[in-house]
């Protein structure tokens, strides 16, 4: 549950025991990295890499019109043998005809490690007689006065524009995001700014573009 780590997704279950089950990601037909072990591995407790956000985490879900799931033989035709896990492939919103629309949210919250003493596994000590006793990290930092866990908080506004006439179609938005965890080293800060134009010079000549500006600053904490 830490901020800024990615999902590990599969569709259908696994299709192999020793490689990676992630599918492929598209969005708006233009392959994106789709890892989340992107991370710096060893040197930590846990020996294994970090789980970092994929490309996933760069979008904000106001933007997308719609998401397409293929798996099976349909995937490998399409997409090549690469697609054997599957294929996610997103589409994002774009302007309709009618008025200027204009759309405006902020969202802000707290973020808890729920009776964390209780849920952390149980481990033994000596104390200073020599007895094996019952020992809670938790527990022993929180009466010292130096808690592992602290509340976190997560604030984000985001907004997008959009609108069309007969030559051009126009979808702006953006995203600002700050997010602090229940560790003091986690913590995911994000800024990103989203335009999908169409412009039709000729009834039968389209020119689309899909641009994207993303400032995304992730730290994943302990290990």
């Amino acid at each position: 549950g830490r901020l800024g780590a990615g999902s590990a997704i599969q569709i259908r279950g696994r299709s192999s025991i020793g490689l990676g089950n992630a599918p492929l990601v598209y969005i708006d037909g233009v392959r994106v990295t789709s890892s989340t072990g992107t991370g710096p591995s060893g040197g930590g407790f846990s020996g294994q890499g970090a789980a970092i956000g994929g490309r996933l985490n760069d979008i904000a879900p106001e933007d997308i019109e719609s998401i397409e799931i293929i798996k099976g033989p349909a995937a490998a035709t399409i997409y090549g043998t690469e697609a054997s896990n599957g294929v996610v492939q997103i589409i994002t919103r774009r302007g309709s005809m009618g008025s200027p629309r204009f759309s405006l949210s902020a969202s802000a919250g707290q973020l808890t490690f729920r009776d964390a003493a209780n849920r952390m596994p149980t481990n033994f000590a000596r104390n200073s007689a020599g007895e094996i006793v019952e020992w809670n990290a938790v527990r022993q930092e929180e009466e010292r006065g130096d808690p592992l866990f602290e509340t976190g908080q997560t604030r984000q506004t985001t907004g997008n524009w959009s609108g069309a006439t007969n030559q051009f179609r126009y979808f702006l938005s953006g995203l600002y995001q700050k997010e602090e965890g229940i560790e003091p080293n986690n913590s995911n800060h994000q800024f990103s700014l989203h335009a999908n134009l169409d412009v039709t010079p000729a009834q039968n000549l389209t020119v689309a573009t899909s641009l994207n500006y993303v400032d995304l600053r992730a730290h994943l904490g302990g290990d």
